[in-house]
């Protein structure tokens, strides 16, 4: 194309010459639209297939997770074997361990006992201040 041609052309498309086809801005508007609306269904789709697939595999490690659990309570159970010989041996050890319980429990209380009277002297020193 010549130059006085492109110019004729600029011209006419700048002026009201050239008017848009009757109906041609509804069209589209209603072709936007349509193309929006395909997509939001692409989009619904893709999150579906993502949820049913989430879903398959929850089931899946769900199912195996109940699986193993069986597996493991269908093991013999291990048989607790008695720690001392006779019930007398046992009372007698556990008396020494409730004994040597109380005697720790004692001390824990006497210092307990220690630092009650100190935080009392210091309460009245501080009253006495006042």
């Amino acid at each position: 194309m010549k130059e006085k041609e492109i110019d004729e052309l600029i011209q006419k498309a700048l002026t009201d010459e050239s008017k848009l086809p009757k109906g041609l801005e509804q069209r589209l508007e209603q072709h936007i639209n349509d193309l929006e609306a395909t997509e939001k269904q692409k989009l619904f789709r893709v999150r579906a297939t993502i949820m049913w697939a989430v879903g398959i595999a929850a089931s899946l490690m769900l199912i195996i997770s109940i699986g193993f659990y069986g597996i493991e309570r269908e093991k013999e159970p291990q048989i607790i074997a008695d720690t001392y010989s006779t019930p007398e041996e046992a009372a007698l050890v556990a008396e020494k361990t409730l004994a040597f319980v109380a005697e720790k429990l004692n001390q824990g209380l006497a210092q307990a006992a220690d630092a009650e009277a100190k935080i009392q002297k210091v309460n009245h020193i501080m009253e006495n201040l006042k």
